[in-house]
């Protein structure tokens, strides 16, 4: 053949080639039993670190089980799903495409892969954002259907307790009355998602933290935890009552949740310099530097039956009134939640004892 035959082929094979390094997605060239025959620049820059924790292992002439999966794997995954991916150690997560080509008599598997780990955390923040909104749309409905009649129930139980007079019915009956008024605040503190935690009134709120304390105490005892609460007497503050009794209550619950058998809690609350500092402690599992960097994000958890809500919705409250909440926390070291809340007024002279004051509910 002449060579006036030979040099314009060449030449669009390296135009070829210029093209393929150019585009965004990583290619490779794959034989019929998965090695690799061609690599592009992307493919080849998106294996360099695992290339040199190899030996310096080239990409071209390895085989694609290697880098990625099993042909056989890649040809089922994608013939099973609309959006084929592939997980690479270090959590990356690439999206990928085969398609089988045959000339010259030779059949070639051609893979073409983008790194859609990006795209994946963005799809979460949208799925949790969406989540977040159909929350506040159906919670007014939620609230309002589910509080009213155990309000009733509460009232009754009340009436009944005060008209029964025997003892072993009369302990039943308070410990179903105690049940009811949990939950109550449990539904009070999601209600509390609408709600800001400074109030334009002042209320006595260690009275409602002792009242947290007590109804949640019957909870630790049944997980064998010891609560122990020091909350010392306070002025009134304008901090709203429910949205403190909604922060004590996710943190206290979730302390129990940490604890193993024969575990303690302590909630301590006083007022200093800076402001109004509440603590909650435990001596439970702790938690990973990976979990305690999520700790507060809306609906992340580590419990099967959790909600994601909770810790999220004390973050929320402290942030927008102003404060701090920080944690403190290790595997197998506990874990210790503390909230300042700063600039809190007082009415002069007004101290909150339960006998003398009680609280002013919104």
């Amino acid at each position: 053949m002449p060579e006036a035959d030979i040099i314009p082929r060449r030449e669009e094979c390296d135009a070829l080639l210029e093209v393929i390094d150019s585009v965004s997605s990583a290619i490779l060239a794959l034989s019929p039993d998965g090695t690799i025959v061609f690599a592009n620049d992307r493919a080849t820059r998106l294996f360099e670190s695992r290339m040199a924790t190899t030996g310096g292992t080239p990409l071209v002439g390895s085989n694609v089980e290697a880098w990625l999966a099993p042909l056989a794997s890649l040809l089922e995954a994608q013939a099973s799903s609309v959006r084929p991916t592939v997980r690479l150690p270090g959590a990356q997560l690439l999206g990928f495409s085969i398609t089988k080509s045959a000339r010259a008599g030779a059949s070639r598997y051609v893979v073409s892969f983008q790194d859609l780990t990006r795209i994946q955390a963005l799809e979460e923040e949208r799925d949790r954002l969406l989540r977040l909104a159909t929350v506040g749309e159906v919670m007014p409905m939620i609230l309002h259907e589910t509080k009213n009649p155990l309000a009733a129930a509460c009232t009754l139980l009340e009436l009944l307790i005060e008209e029964r007079t025997e003892a072993s019915l009369q302990s039943d009956l308070h410990g179903i009355l105690v049940e009811i008024r949990r939950a109550l605040l449990s539904l009070e503190g999601l209600g509390s998602v609408r709600r800001d935690l400074r109030s334009p009134t002042a209320h006595a709120v260690d009275h409602a933290i002792r009242e947290v304390v007590s109804l949640i105490d019957a909870r630790a005892r049944r997980h064998d935890v010891t609560l122990e609460a020091e909350i010392a007497p306070l002025p009134l503050l304008y901090l709203d009552p429910s949205s403190m009794r909604a922060i004590v209550l996710n943190l206290v619950t979730n302390a129990i949740h940490a604890c193993e058998n024969g575990g303690h809690v302590w909630v301590r609350m006083w007022l200093g310099d800076d402001g109004l500092v509440l603590e909650v402690e435990d001596d439970g599992v702790g938690m990973p530097p990976e979990v305690l960097a999520r700790a507060c994000e809306t609906f992340f958890t580590t419990k099967r039956s959790g909600s994601g809500l909770g810790l999220a919705l004390c973050a929320r409250l402290v942030d927008e009134a102003r404060g701090t909440l920080s944690i403190e926390s290790a595997p197998a070291r506990g874990a210790r939640v503390h909230i300042l809340i700063p600039e809190l007024e007082s009415e002069p002279g007004g101290r909150s004892n339960a006998s003398e004051v009680q609280p002013n509910e919104p």
